[in-house]
């Protein structure tokens, strides 16, 4: 049986992601050297240390997230994830969450990931600050990245903890309402 397919509202939120969060350096193609690229960004970013031990444990967390989306993705081998295998994985992960309530592993690690970047101070909780630096980084406004917080928290009447920004997290990825909140997770669209 054929996975369901995405609404227009899922590929265009999934579309953005793939553009501004995953095609890092915006050939069109999802490849090893996106995540590459993204670590070194976040090395930059926090002041890591190149080949220092968090940009070397970063690496690895971002291979894992690569090697599993190339396995569920990249259906023709050839090492990229083209935005049409994105959607179609996606429609794959949609109907395995509505049959178990959970996201592939690879995304799992990834939303780890995200928020330990995310969370410069490392109190478990991102702050607006936090927040608009990274997203900053990875091309969002100023603008963008504070009204993208200012309604992911829910005008500041929720903190962003990890347990939050998981439900965001899982929200953006199979939610298909557009008022909801963890549709804003990655910007407002």
């Amino acid at each position: 049986m054929a996975p369901a397919a995405l609404s227009d509202y899922q590929k265009k939120k999934l579309a953005h992601v793939f553009n501004t969060f995953y095609d890092y350096n915006h050939d069109g193609v999802i490849e090893w050297k996106d995540f590459q690229e993204t670590i070194e960004k976040v090395c930059k970013l926090h002041h890591w240390e190149l080949n220092g031990s968090k940009h070397k444990s970063g690496l690895a967390v971002l291979r894992t997230v690569w090697d599993g989306l190339q396995l569920l993705a990249d259906k023709n081998k050839d090492l990229q994830v083209t935005k049409e295998e994105w959607f179609t994985m996606w429609s794959e992960c949609l109907d395995q969450y509505r049959k178990n309530q959970t996201l592939p592993d690879w995304q799992t690690n990834y939303m780890n990931f995200f928020f330990e970047v995310t969370d410069t101070s490392g109190d478990n909780v991102i702050d607006k600050e936090e927040y608009t630096i990274v997203y900053e980084t990875f091309g969002l406004s100023k603008d963008a990245c504070h009204n993208a917080f200012k309604v992911i928290s829910d005008n500041g009447g929720k903190l962003v903890t990890r347990e939050e920004f998981k439900n965001l997290w899982i929200q953006f990825s199979v939610s298909d309402n557009p008022s909801d909140r963890g549709n804003s997770l990655f910007g407002v669209l």
